[in-house]
Order: structure tokens, then C-alpha cells, then sequence
């Protein structure tokens, strides 16, 4: 009887090992596929959180380039009505007609004293005129020439004034000489 306590308590400890072990192996099994699992998860987390970024810039630059392309098209279409006012080869009658009527029709004389127009250089066209009149009719003059149609750039004005001693009762003169260059479209 007390070897029959004793196996029935061994098997009662061996049952109880035996479950209790068994407990314990679905514990850690359990365990490593959560551990697996919540690391799996963070990872694609931390991908997702990737994609994302990488999503938001593309859209970003999407954005931008889409922006950048109705601002070339705005700028198109802006500079369409520009061409008339673009100095071009072979537009060198044209300028000195303009400028000879400017000259006429403020009664200045003028001198060209030194210009490029056979030779352009950079892309540029520059003149130096002497321009002699009374000081209204320069002032117009200038003024006309701003504006005219194309795009002057002054690089030097000098403006002076003189009496011409030759004539008796001569009203005061004006000399202006100016340098200007142009842009010469191709």
C-alpha cells in the first residue's frame, strides 16, 4: 500500500511534469511566434513608414514639375508677344531708320560715332551716338527711345551743354552723347 502511494503519486508527479512541461513548450512556442510575429510586424511597419516617405517626395516633385510646366507654358506664351521687340540680324536699316526719324522729328542732330551692327559680339549690338539739340528736344528724344520697339540697354549717357560762339544770340545747345547696346536675337 505505501509502494502503491508512492507509484501513484510517482505517476501523479510524472502526470503533472508531464502537463506541466507540455504547458511550458506551448508557452514558449507561443512566445517565439509572437516575438516573430510583433517583429515581422514592426518591420513592415517601419517599411510602410518608408514607402510613405518615399511617396510623399515623389508626389512633392510631381507637384512641382506640374507647377514648373504651366509656368514655362505662362512664360510662352508671354514671350510670343516679345519677338517684335527683339533686335535681329540683318534689323540694322530698321534701327537707323528709327533712329534717324527720332532725330528728325526732335530736330537733333546726330552723329553715330562708333557701332557694331556688321559684327555683333556676345549677342550684343552697341552704338555710341552724339546727339546735339536744345535740352527739351534731347529730353524727348530719350524718351522716344524708350519707347521704342526694342529692348535698349544705356551703358553711358554724358549730357553737356555749349554756346555756340559763331553765331550771335545763339541759344544754349545741348550735346549728349550716349552708348546703348542691344540683345541680338539669332
Amino acid at each position: 500500500m505505501i509502494f502503491d502511494n508512492i507509484m501513484k503519486s510517482t505517476k501523479e508527479k510524472k502526470v503533472l511534469i508531464l502537463i506541466g512541461g507540455g504547458f511550458l513548450m506551448a508557452i514558449a512556442i507561443v512566445a517565439l511566434i509572437l516575438m516573430r510575429t510583433i517583429r515581422s510586424i514592426h518591420q513592415a511597419n517601419r517599411q510602410v513608414y518608408e514607402l510613405r516617405l518615399y511617396l510623399e517626395k515623389k508626389h512633392s516633385r510631381s507637384v512641382n514639375a506640374r507647377t514648373a510646366i504651366k509656368q514655362v507654358e505662362a512664360i510662352k506664351d508671354s514671350m510670343a508677344g516679345l519677338e517684335k521687340f527683339l533686335y535681329r540680324r540683318g534689323d540694322e536699316l530698321r534701327l537707323i531708320t528709327l533712329l534717324e526719324d527720332l532725330s528728325n522729328r526732335h530736330h537733333i542732330l546726330q552723329k553715330i560715332i562708333a557701332s557694331n551692327l556688321d559684327t555683333p559680339s556676345n549677342h550684343r549690338v552697341s552704338m555710341t551716338l552724339n546727339l546735339t539739340g536744345s535740352y527739351l528736344n534731347i529730353l524727348e528724344y530719350l524718351q522716344s527711345l524708350e519707347k521704342a520697339d526694342y529692348f535698349i540697354s544705356i551703358n553711358r549717357l554724358h549730357l553737356s551743354s555749349f554756346v555756340d560762339r559763331n553765331k550771335q544770340n545763339a541759344d544754349p545747345q545741348t550735346s549728349l552723347d550716349i552708348e546703348f547696346s542691344l540683345y541680338v536675337a539669332n
